[in-house]
C-alpha cells in the first residue's frame, strides 16, 4: 500500500509538470501579418505671395507682384500734390496654409535718389502712407509713416500676422505723396526702390503640446553658414548671376580653390541675408579674387565675417578687381589680424565704386582698418558712402581705408564712430602714403574720430611726404577725442600730422571745416582746424596754400592749450599762402590766432585778406 500510494503521488507530479509545459508553449497553428510600406515624414516648406491691386481701383482681380513688376507707368508725371498707392494682400499659398499662424513685415529696401544737383534729394519730398486694405483712394484715411529718406534704414513699413483660423491674407494700402511745397529744384530728379515682402512662423505658434513659446526666437529666413553652391560655375562663360548666400558661399570656395575670376563678371540679381553666419571672405593672399562683382543695387545683410589671419571682409584680397554698386547693410566684421574692411582686406589695383557700408561694425585688433577697405593699396576708391558704422583697431584707422595709395574721390563717412587704440586715425584715411595725390568731394560728417595717441584728422590722420591736393572736400559737425588722459596733440580738421620733405605742395581747394570740436580731459597742442603739426623726421620747406576755404572750431574742451591755429596748429618753418576768400570763426573758444605757431624763417601771405571771427 505505501508503495502503491507512492507510485501514485509521483504520477501526480508528473501530470503538474506537463501542463506547466503546455502553458509555457506557444503552437504556431495559424499565422498572419499587415504590412504598412513607405511611410514618410515631411516637413513644411513657407511659400508666401505677394498680391496688389491700384488703390484708386474698383478691380476686384488681385495681382501677383513679380520681381520686375512695374508698379508706376514710365508716363506717370509726378508734381507737387501728386500720390499713388496701391492694395496689397500677403497670402500662403503653400499647402501649410490654415495650419500655421505667420508672422510678416513689409518694407522700402534700396532707396537710391539721382538728381543734377548735388544737394536735390527726390526722397526728401516723397512721403509715405499706410492705411487699411479696404481703403480706396482716401488718404485721409490713412497713417502718415515719414518721407522715403526717413525709412531709408529699412524701417518696417507695415508688420502683422496670417492667422491658422481660415484668415490666411494679410491686406493693407500703401501710398505716395509728393509734398506740395516741393519746388521746381526737383524737376527730372528721380528715387529708385525694391518692395519687400517676408513672413515666418509666428511666435506665439502652438507645438503638439500646446507650448506657445517654443518658436518666440523665430526669425527669418536667412543662410545657414554653412550650404554652398557651386553648380552655377561654367569654365567656358564670362558672365554670371548669384542670386543666393548659398552661390556667394561657392565663389569665395572656388576662388579659395584657384579660381580668381579674371576677366569674368559675377552679377547680384538679389538681396542676400547672410544672417551673421560665419563668412569666409572672397579672395586669399595666395589666389585673390581678379574678377568684376557687380552688385547690380542689391543689398548684402548681415556679413559677420571672422579672421585669425589677414584680410578680413565680403572680400579678403583683390587685385586687377572691380567691386560696384553694391548695399552692405548690418553685421559685424571682427579679425585678430590686419587689413579689415567690410568690403575688403586689401584692394590691389583695384576700383571700388558705388559701394554703400551702412550699419556695420568693424573692428580689427592690431591696424589697417578701415569702414570700406582695409589697405586700399593702390587703385581708385570712388562715390562710396561708409554709414552709422563703427570702425576700431590699433592704428592706420580710417573711415574708408586703413591706409594706402589708392585715390579716394567722391566718398562721405556719416554718423560713425572712429576709434584708434594708437596713432594715425582719419575720418577718411588713417595714412596717406608717399606720393603726388588728389582727393576729392570728400565728406565726414557727425563722426566721432578717437585716438590714444597723435596723428587724428578729420579726413586724414597721418600723410607722408608728397604733393597733396584736396579739392571740395568738407567736414561737418565731427569731433576730435583724447580717449585716455593724456594730452590732445598733433590732430586737426582735415590732417593731423605731416612727414614732408623740402618743396612739398599741399593745396586745400574750396575746403571746409565747419562745426569742429576737439575734447581732451588734459591738454591741447599743436592743434589746427586743417593741420595739426608735423612730424620731427621732416617738416620744413614746404607750401600750404588755402584758396576759398572756411575753418569754423565750436569748441576746444581741456584744461589747458597751446600752439592752436583756426588753420594751422604749428607751421614750423614753411609757407602759408592765402588766396581767394578765406574765412575762419573760432568764436567763444579762445583760439585767436589763424596760425598757432611759427618758426621765424616761416613765410605768411595773404593773412589780412581772411576774414577771421575770434
Amino acid at each position: 500500500m505505501k508503495t502503491t500510494k507512492r507510485a501514485l503521488g509521483l504520477s501526480v507530479l508528473s501530470l503538474l509538470l506537463c501542463a506547466v509545459m503546455l502553458i509555457g508553449t506557444t503552437f504556431a497553428w495559424f499565422t498572419d501579418s499587415v504590412i504598412n510600406t513607405q511611410n514618410k515624414i515631411q516637413t513644411g516648406e513657407l511659400a508666401i505671395q505677394l498680391k496688389y491691386r491700384a488703390l484708386d481701383s474698383d478691380q476686384t482681380l488681385w495681382l501677383p507682384m513679380e520681381e520686375d513688376t512695374p508698379f508706376f507707368d514710365d508716363q506717370m508725371i509726378w508734381e507737387p500734390g501728386k500720390y499713388f498707392g496701391w492694395r496689397f494682400n500677403i497670402s500662403t499659398p503653400s499647402e501649410i496654409e490654415n495650419k500655421l499662424a505667420l508672422d510678416w513685415d513689409f518694407t522700402f529696401q534700396n532707396i537710391e535718389s539721382t538728381s543734377d544737383q548735388s544737394d536735390v534729394d527726390l526722397a526728401d519730398v516723397l512721403v509715405v502712407y499706410v492705411g487699411d486694405a479696404n481703403i480706396q483712394n482716401d488718404l485721409s484715411r490713412m497713417t502718415e509713416i515719414g518721407t522715403l529718406s526717413e525709412i531709408r534704414d529699412g524701417k518696417v513699413i507695415k508688420e502683422g500676422k496670417l492667422n491658422y483660423d481660415g484668415q490666411t491674407w494679410g491686406g493693407f494700402s500703401v501710398a505716395i505723396k509728393m509734398k506740395e511745397d516741393a519746388d521746381i529744384k526737383y524737376q527730372g530728379a528721380t528715387v529708385t526702390f525694391d518692395i519687400v515682402a517676408r513672413a515666418k512662423q509666428a511666435a506665439s505658434e502652438l507645438d503638439g503640446f500646446g507650448n506657445r513659446d517654443y518658436d518666440k526666437h523665430a526669425t527669418y529666413a536667412t543662410w545657414d553658414g554653412t550650404e554652398m553652391d557651386t553648380n552655377w560655375y561654367d569654365p567656358d562663360e564670362t558672365n554670371y548671376t548669384l542670386d543666393s548666400a548659398e552661390k556667394l558661399a561657392g565663389l569665395s570656395q572656388m576662388v579659395a580653390d584657384g579660381k580668381t575670376f579674371k576677366g569674368k563678371t559675377i552679377t547680384l540679381t538679389s538681396d542676400i541675408d547672410l544672417g551673421n553666419a560665419s563668412w569666409t571672405p572672397i579672395g586669399t593672399e595666395d589666389t585673390p579674387f581678379e574678377g568684376t562683382f557687380d552688385g547690380n543695387e542689391k543689398t548684402i545683410y548681415n556679413l559677420t565675417p571672422s579672421s585669425d589671419g589677414e584680410y578680413t571682409g565680403l572680400f579678403g584680397k583683390t587685385t586687377n578687381a572691380t567691386i560696384r554698386d553694391l548695399t552692405i547693410k548690418g553685421g559685424t566684421i571682427n579679425a585678430t589680424g590686419t587689413n579689415v574692411g567690410a568690403v575688403a582686406g586689401r584692394t590691389v589695383a583695384t576700383t571700388v565704386s558705388g559701394v554703400i557700408v551702412d550699419g556695420v561694425s568693424v573692428d580689427g585688433r592690431y591696424g589697417y582698418v578701415g569702414g570700406l577697405v582695409g589697405e586700399g593699396y593702390t587703385g581708385k576708391l570712388e562715390n562710396c558712402v561708409v554709414r552709422n558704422a563703427t570702425i576700431s583697431g590699433g592704428q592706420y584707422i580710417g573711415g574708408i581705408s586703413g591706409q594706402g595709395y589708392a585715390t579716394i574721390t567722391g566718398c562721405s563717412v556719416e554718423n560713425c564712430e572712429i576709434n584708434g587704440t594708437s596713432w594715425k586715425v582719419g575720418g577718411i584715411i588713417g595714412q596717406l602714403n608717399e606720393g603726388t595725390f588728389t582727393f576729392s568731394d570728400l565728406t565726414v560728417k557727425d563722426t566721432v574720430i578717437r585716438s590714444t595717441s597723435n596723428c587724428v584728422g578729420g579726413i586724414a590722420g597721418f600723410s607722408n611726404y608728397g604733393n597733396k591736393t584736396f579739392k571740395n572736400c568738407n567736414v561737418v559737425d565731427c569731433t576730435i577725442e583724447k580717449s585716455n588722459s593724456s594730452d590732445l596733440t598733433g590732430v586737426a580738421g582735415f590732417v593731423g600730422q605731416i612727414y614732408g620733405q623740402t618743396g612739398n605742395l599741399f593745396t586745400f581747394d574750396q575746403c571746409a571745416v565747419t562745426g569742429l570740436q576737439f575734447v581732451s580731459q588734459r591738454n591741447v597742442s599743436n592743434v589746427g582746424g586743417f593741420v595739426g603739426d608735423g612730424y620731427w623726421r621732416g617738416y620744413e620747406g614746404m607750401t600750404f596754400t588755402f584758396k576759398d576755404c572756411t575753418t569754423q572750431i565750436s569748441a576746444v574742451t581741456a584744461n589747458h592749450f597751446s600752439n592752436t591755429g583756426a588753420f594751422i596748429g604749428d607751421l614750423a618753418s614753411n609757407t602759408v599762402s592765402f588766396e581767394g576768400t578765406n574765412e575762419a570763426n573760432t568764436a567763444g573758444t579762445g583760439i585767436d590766432q589763424l596760425i598757432g605757431t611759427q618758426n621765424a624763417d616761416a613765410s605768411v601771405t595773404g593773412e589780412d585778406t581772411v576774414s577771421f571771427t575770434k
